[in-house]
């Protein structure tokens, strides 16, 4: 019967291997490469989910803007169907408390049965847009009538204003 060798001696022979020093490389290279995995991956979802509460931060201050703007439409109309024949400083007035109530507008401007801006508020900066013609396109103005027949509200979407800049 053959002669065992002690558990110590079978250690030392695997130990020594030159084998060895391979199989711990690779076993190094697999543990690293799970681990710079599984960092990416947090990473991703880590950006994602930033991202998606940016969106959504964004998404409730553009609805709460717009409702704003919905708001302080239908307070201007209402005030257009009660007294139709306000006088200009009255307008004045309730501009500049809307422009302060809201805070959304840069400015906010009256416009006549003929779709031409007649008040401004404020004037500073905006002067010549008096006489601007809102119905700029046939199906500008066919909007715009539209809107007038139903009473529902016309949102032109972001066009270019007369002072330079985008606006709706």
């Amino acid at each position: 019967m053959p002669k065992r060798k002690p558990v110590s001696g079978v250690m030392n022979s695997v130990l020594l291997s030159p084998i060895m020093p391979v199989v711990i490389f690779v076993t190094f290279l697999a543990i690293a490469s799970g681990l710079k995995f599984g960092i990416e991956q947090q990473d991703v979802a880590q950006i994602n989910q930033n991202l998606w509460s940016e969106a959504r931060g964004l998404a409730l201050e553009l609805e709460k803007d717009f409702g704003a703007h919905v708001t302080a439409l239908s307070r201007m109309a209402e005030r257009r169907k009660i007294d139709p024949d306000m006088p200009e400083q009255a307008w004045q007035e309730d501009a500049r408390n809307y422009l302060k109530d809201f805070g959304t507008y840069q400015a906010i401007e009256w416009i006549d049965s003929n779709y031409i801006i007649r008040w401004l508020e404020p004037m500073e900066g905006n002067e010549e847009v008096i006489g601007y013609n809102v119905a700029f396109s046939e199906v500008r103005r066919q909007q715009l009538e539209r809107a007038a027949l139903t009473g529902q509200l016309d949102i032109s979407g972001v066009i270019e204003l007369k002072q330079g800049a985008p606006g709706w």
